[in-house]
Formats: structure tokens, C-alpha cells, sequence
């Protein structure tokens, strides 16, 4: 996809939860916190640490207040310490600057991180009256899975043939997600582990897309790129999603909207 690519219309903001009724209201300005997987040893990856920076110039907002930050709040997921841990700092910085928290979950999948960790610290934040909301996770917006169709529709369109890869998880909710998502989309979807990539790039040709269905680049995605670099007959490799223009202008959209 490139930066020509057509701006998919924002989502409802009923279906991001953020407004029952159904209309905008004037509010407190957001203060949105990103949530995200890091890379090994703590690295934050660069299309993420980019995508921060971007947000924070086109749709500037209450962090102008705090000089400290260049960019938005960015939390990386670690086993180390608890996800309440981790935001309880940037959501009490929102209330000392008269803001709403809003976290977004910049995840693919529903698995452990989303079905436990943010609901659990969502609630005790709720709870102890910090008023934080947050998006569904990005891999549920009906928006992105409009642009995974249509990106689908153009290789179909052309004699291609795109394939969804995904890494792999034993959570039944993951699971049921997966292929949710693949009948919608009319999509083959593959979940090899890491150690039996090079199986399955033996089976593609040419003829395939691989569409990797991550947020940021990771060590997957770097596999599949070192896998396929320098073989001229075998498939060809889109970027981690938001790579994409539109899907970072998809999460732009919303922010400005609900501002």
C-alpha cells in the first residue's frame, strides 16, 4: 500500500464505546496512552516509536501541556512488572492535566495480554475513580479488516493470491478470532510457529502475498523477511500493518474525531 491509498471512513464512535448515545460531545481533551508488544531487551519497534511521534504532530493535544514528552505515552507490554504498574504514572499525569485517558490496545489478536491484562487493569483504574477508557484492540476494528479486504480483492484482482500469516496461540478466544477473521475475509490464514516458517514458505511461489498480520515489525515478521530476501520465485512480503498509511491515518481519523 502506499500513501495514495483511500482513507477508510472512521469507525462509529458506538462501536469504539467511547460515546453511547451515539453522538460526539465536548469533553475534556484525550490523553491517549498507547499500549504495545517491545521487542527483545525493552526495544521499542521503530514503525511504533514513528507512529508516536506522527500522532503526536498531526493531532497535537493536552501532552503539548507537558514539556517532557515529544511524543504520545507509549507502554510496552513486560512480564516484569504489572500492566496497572505500568499505567498508573502516564494515567495520573492525564488527571493532573485536567485529561481523559484513553488507552489504545495496538494489538492483532485477542490473546492473554488483551483478555486479561487490560481488562484487569482497566477495571481497577475505573475503580479507583481515574476515569480511563480505552478502544478495542486494533485487530477488531471493523475499519482495518475493511482494508484487509480490499487490499485482498486488488491481489485476487491481478491473478494473486494473498495469505494471512499470523503467529500462532492456543487460546480458544484467539482462536475462534482467527477465524472469524478468515472466512470474513475469504482468506487463507496460516499460524506456523516460528521454527516451521521455512516449511511453509517452501509451499508459496510468486504467485502468493504473504500478509503479516502484526501491529510493529518483531522477530516473526524479521524471520519471514530473512526467509524471502534474495528468492525472486517465491512470494512476495507486505509490511507489518501499521506500516500502512492508511491504517495509521484509520487511527488518526478516530483520535481527531473524539477529541
Amino acid at each position: 500500500m502506499d500513501s495514495s491509498s483511500p482513507a477508510i471512513a472512521p469507525l462509529p464512535l458506538r462501536v469504539l464505546g467511547l460515546c453511547p448515545g451515539g453522538r460526539a460531545r465536548k469533553q475534556q481533551p484525550l490523553w491517549p496512552i498507547l499500549v504495545a508488544h517491545g521487542r527483545a531487551g525493552g526495544a521499542i519497534p521503530a514503525t511504533l516509536a514513528a507512529f508516536c511521534d506522527q500522532l503526536a504532530e498531526a493531532h497535537p493535544c493536552s501532552h503539548r501541556h507537558c514539556s517532557s514528552l515529544d511524543s504520545l505515552p507509549l507502554v510496552l507490554l513486560t512480564r516484569s512488572q504489572p500492566l496497572t504498574d505500568q499505567l498508573l504514572p502516564h494515567v495520573l499525569e492525564a488527571r493532573r492535566h485536567d485529561c481523559r485517558p484513553l488507552l489504545l490496545p495496538m494489538f492483532a489478536l485477542p490473546g492473554q495480554h488483551v483478555i486479561h491484562d487490560l481488562a484487569q487493569a482497566c477495571r481497577w483504574l475505573a475503580d479507583a475513580s481515574h476515569g480511563l477508557q480505552r478502544l478495542p484492540f486494533l485487530g477488531s476494528w471493523p475499519g482495518l479488516q475493511r482494508q484487509l479486504q480490499e487490499v485482498s480483492n486488488c491481489l485476487r484482482a491481478v491473478g494473486q493470491r494473498p495469505v494471512l500469516l499470523s503467529h500462532p496461540s492456543c487460546h480458544p478466544l484467539t482462536c475462534r478470532f482467527v477465524g472469524m477473521l478468515g472466512r470474513r475475509l475469504g482468506l487463507s490464514v496460516q499460524q506456523p510457529e516460528l521454527e516451521r516458517l521455512p516449511l511453509l514458505m517452501d509451499r508459496l511461489d510468486s504467485r502468493d502475498v504473504v500478509i503479516p498480520y502484526q501491529v510493529a515489525e518483531n522477530r516473526y515478521s524479521d524471520r519471514l523477511a530473512a526467509l524471502l530476501a534474495g528468492h525472486e520465485s517465491g512470494p512476495q512480503l507486505l509490511d507489518p500493518l501499521l506500516s500502512w498509511p492508511s491504517v495509521r491515518a484509520l487511527v488518526g481519523q478516530h483520535l481527531a474525531r473524539i477529541q
